[in-house]
């Protein structure tokens, strides 16, 4: 076994390593997608049958902060520097985000490490 076959098992492994990122991030984009439009169609369906004005308000606005957080995961990496969850704010830095599109850290949900 040579150097050159050792590079290509670690050129195919690196392939297949990015490749197993690109499909989760299209896999977690489908499941975020239905989700967001079963939201919907709730509220479509609460909106046909006339519901309490009160539950409206509530289930819109927990559409909205859905979106909301959809929004910021989406672009939240591009224009900002990381925060550690010891101190350290994040800056405004749209040339040195810490994250592509789509992989921005909110700060209202889990992540593992």
């Amino acid at each position: 076994m040579g150097p050159g076959s050792i590079l290509l098992k670690m050129m195919v492994w690196h392939s297949a390593f990015l490749w197993a990122v690109v499909l989760e991030t299209i896999v977690e984009l489908i499941l975020g997608s239905l989700q967001l439009d079963f939201l919907i169609y709730i509220l479509y369906r609460l909106i046909k049958s006339k519901e309490n004005w009160g539950l409206l308000v509530c289930f819109s606005l927990i559409l909205a902060g859905a979106i909301g957080n959809i929004l910021d995961s989406a672009f939240y990496g591009l224009f900002f520097t990381e925060s550690f969850y010891q101190g350290g704010l994040a800056e405004y830095a749209p040339d040195r985000g810490y994250a592509p599109f789509l992989f921005g850290r909110v700060v209202d949900m889990f992540y593992s490490l």
